[in-house]
Parts: C-alpha cells; structure tokens; sequence
C-alpha cells in the first residue's frame, strides 16, 4: 500500500484530525479501498469505516478525482467502429490519443481521460457486445502484444515488496511469503498457536477478520461454520427480494450517472 502511514488516532470513534489530514495527503495517490482499510487499522472494531463514509467524508473536504465530461458523439461513433476490432483498453488508449471529448471550463479546454472501464460500462449501456469469434480474436491480439507489459506488472505485484510485507484487501489481511501472498490469520496461527489441518479453519470469535489477537481465534472445521454463518444467513424470500432490490438501484444509478 502505498502513501504515508496514519499517525496515532484520538481517542473516540468520530473523524480525527490525524485522519482527516491523511484523507488530504492520499486522496489522488489511493483508492477509496486502500484509505479505509488504512484507517480501519487503526480504529476499534466498533468504529469500522466503510467506504461509503470516506467516499461521503471526501465529498465534505471538497476531494474530487476528476470533473464529469459526457462522451462526444463522435468518440461515440469510433466506439461503435472499433469495438468489434480490438478491446476495451486498446480503445480508451487511441480516445486518449485522439483527445476529441473535452469541456471548457474557465475558457480552457479539459479533456477527458478514458479507461478500460469507462469503455466497458459504455458498451454495457449502448447494448454493444462482442459475439464468440470476436472476443477470440481480441484476447489473441492481446496475449501477443500484451505479454511483456503482463509479465512486468506481475512483476511489480509480487516481486518488489519484500517476504513479510502485509497487505489488507477487501477486509482480509495477507502476509507475503515464500513470493507469495498467504491468509494472515492461517499463518498466524500456525507460527505462534499450534498446529492447523487441511479441514480447519481459523474462525474470529468477535466476526472482525482483522483482528488475529489470539484470544479471538479459535478452531473449527467447515460444518461448524456453515451452522455459525446459517445463524445470520436471510430467508431464501427476503434474500431474493434483496438481489432484485440491488439489480433496481445499480440500474437507477447506471441511467443517473449515463454520459
């Protein structure tokens, strides 16, 4: 992870100011993941962000990563042409290159910067997909242009940080070892408790997977976890209600956000 470490926090659950000046100092040089999971760190369990309330509390500190500039007709048009040719990342890179969606804001020009996933969500809302023989044709041209660049960034990510290196991802902690990265918890465990078999799993008794104090870990086997997690697990009616309900909400905010 990078960007500077979070100093010690105040006492209390609320925004410090320790956190408040490092959402300043890392907002462009990381993801609204990597700033929770950095400043979940340091907090109690009962004072857990989510990324919600960062994304919310950046908003407050005036901390945008880029102005909204809606697609021109004409990069449109190369969308259409190109898309079934060669794929998504290939394409933001030639609309980059071609610099013809801007807007002027103060009498200067600010164009806007294309990604694979703004071309991807753009196809995805015009109805544009790929048939069989044309994903084929683009995943070929990829695998031989793409290699080395491929290999570098593997490179990057698993090669440069160092044997011991901890990194938290989507809530989980892992710890490089052996060139690879490993469940923190798991290692954990065997290294300073005892003994684990392929069958066990290491369960936190307080349900924070961040915290691997030993006093909150304890031993059980897969069947012993599915009785604990059927305790929280919804109705089969009222967790199809909850899908159809996130279907509707992602499909309102997709046509809100449409550019």
């Amino acid at each position: 992870m990078c960007g500077r470490s979070v100093p010690a926090l105040q006492k209390g659950d609320g925004w410090t100011e320790s956190e408040l000046r490092f959402l300043r100092e890392n907002f462009y040089s990381m993801t609204n993941r990597q700033l929770v999971d950095a400043i979940n760190l340091q907090r109690k369990p009962s004072g857990r962000l989510s990324v919600g309330a960062v994304r919310g509390r950046c908003g407050v500190l005036g901390l945008s990563r880029g102005i909204q500039i809606r697609w021109s007709d004409e990069d449109i048009s190369k969308l259409r042409a190109w898309y079934p040719l060669i794929g998504d990342k290939e394409i933001a890179s030639y609309l980059n290159d071609t610099a013809t969606t801007f807007r002027t804001i103060n009498g200067a020009r600010v164009y806007r910067v294309f990604t694979k996933k703004h071309v991807e969500k753009k196809r995805r809302l015009l109805g544009w997909s790929r048939t069989r023989e044309q994903l084929d044709r683009v995943r070929a041209d990829n695998l031989l242009i793409n290699t080395p660049e491929a290999l570098r960034k593997m490179w990057e990510t698993r090669g440069v940080f160092e044997d011991g290196t901890i990194r938290v991802w989507k809530g989980v902690r892992f710890i490089k070892i052996n060139g690879k990265y490993v469940p923190y918890t798991r290692w954990f465990y065997r290294n300073y408790i005892g003994e684990l078999g392929p069958g066990d799993v290491v369960y936190h008794k307080d349900g924070d997977r961040l915290n691997d104090t030993p006093g909150n870990l304890v031993v059980i086997d897969h069947k012993d976890l599915g009785a604990i997690n059927s305790k929280y697990r919804d109705p089969p009616e009222l967790r199809e209600a909850k899908r159809a309900l996130k279907l509707l909400i992602k499909t309102i905010n997709e046509y809100e956000k449409q550019d």
